[in-house]
């Protein structure tokens, strides 16, 4: 079933115990071929990167979605800004209160 590789039958015949401990595997067998992709990633384009950037580890140059350093990273929510225009009642308000 899926990318796990299960047939239906097998999938149907296992336990919930034996489903998760194949799902664990496959998990694990995601994140060394993850770390395994950034690890020569990292190393093509370290001919490329500044000086700064070459002290810098595995985890910081490319964190993977499971580590802190991504967390670190991601990209928070901005914040909505309050709205400065006034309307036209507070324009004529104003106006009036400065004698305009």
């Amino acid at each position: 079933m899926g990318v796990v590789g299960l047939s239906e039958k097998e999938f149907y015949r296992l336990s919930p115990r034996s489903f998760n401990n194949v799902l664990n595997g496959y998990n694990a067998k995601y994140r060394e071929k993850m770390e395994l992709h950034r690890e020569m990633l990292v190393t093509f384009i370290s001919p490329n990167l500044k000086e700064k950037d070459r002290k810098k580890t595995l985890q910081q140059l490319m964190p993977l979605p499971w580590e802190d350093e991504y967390k670190k990273t991601a990209q928070k929510p901005k914040e909505k800004k309050a709205s400065t225009k006034l309307s036209e009642d507070e324009i004529k308000r104003i106006q009036k209160s400065y004698k305009f």
